[in-house]
């Protein structure tokens, strides 16, 4: 049985802009250009209520990416069946706030518009913005859940290339997730490493506890039940859990460590995979450590 299902994601509505002949018109007059471009207006770019609403779309869409692995290149991906209950929890979340968002915007809509126009000049155009009932229904947010197909749901017989090509869909997907989860882990470290070794780096509370983050997303994630990734969570929670925020910032013994550590991390990445190794068991540091050494 499938221990994932294949999830569609669609934001529905985008930041507002507009195609502005005249200005197009005024650039070529003023250089003696013929049609060099197009000049495009962002509309309500400065409205904080309507760029609330595209901001919680990205938001979703970011944490969907977050939580799943590629799966198709029309944008469908895969999710952990473990997962899927907390997924639609939180999508369902999403949604109300963006609702909730829009519901702010309607009774400010005109106005917003109005100042918008003045901004704008002699570019304002009333004519380039939507009425109201096109905007409530525009920005959303959809998501379709979907089996997995297998070889054996073909109910007629195909050609054993049709097979092979579902095998090498499913091999490729599982090549590109892996990138993506070894590009957040490289960047996690590398920023770990460069704010633990140059002169006045800061170390921030997040540092570490972004990479107990990421050890657990790589738990959900690791939908092949790739043990070159569970390799790769264990050993990245090693590597978080060595120290604490206190001491890094208090020693530079111990950033220079979390810095060696990281490096050791990231050489055991290579083009296709992570070496696993045996793991040494790291007992954290206690933050009264340094005060007691000092005393």
């Amino acid at each position: 049985m499938p221990n994932s299902v294949v999830v569609k994601f669609t934001k529905h509505g985008s930041p507002l802009t507009a195609k502005d002949s005249r200005a197009d018109d005024a650039v070529n007059a003023t250089f003696g250009s013929n049609h060099a471009g197009r000049f495009v207006k962002k509309l309500l770019d400065s409205s904080d209520k309507f760029k609330a609403i595209n901001s919680k779309l990205n938001e979703a869409y970011n944490w969907h990416k977050s939580v799943t692995m590629p799966y198709l290149d029309n944008g469908m991906r895969e999710l952990n069946c473990e997962y899927l209950e907390k997924y639609i929890e939180k999508i369902g979340t999403f949604k109300v706030e963006t609702q909730g968002l829009l519901l702010d915007l309607k009774p400010v809509w005109d106005e917003e518009v109005t100042k918008d126009i003045e901004k704008m000049a002699g570019l304002g155009n009333a004519s380039d913005y939507p009425q109201w009932k096109e905007v409530e229904f525009k920005y959303s947010i959809d998501v379709k859940i979907l089996p997995k197909p297998q070889a054996e749901d073909f109910r007629c017989a195909v050609d054993q290339s049709i097979i092979d090509e579902l095998a090498h869909m499913k091999e490729q997907a599982k090549i590109e997730g892996r990138k993506e989860i070894f590009g957040k882990v490289e960047k996690l470290c590398n920023v770990a490493i460069e704010q633990c070794t140059k002169d006045k780096g800061k170390i921030y509370d997040s540092m570490l506890g972004n990479m107990v983050d990421q050890a657990d997303l790589i738990g959900i994630l690791n939908i092949h039940n790739d043990v070159e990734l569970e390799g790769m969570c264990t050993s990245l929670r090693t590597v978080a859990e060595s120290t604490n925020t206190f001491n890094l910032r208090n020693d530079v013994m111990v950033r220079t460590a979390l810095a060696n550590r990281c490096r050791d991390f990231l050489g055991r990445l290579n083009s296709g995979g992570f070496a696993v190794e045996q793991e040494t068991t790291v007992t954290p540091v206690a933050e009264t450590t340094l005060v007691d050494s000092l005393v």
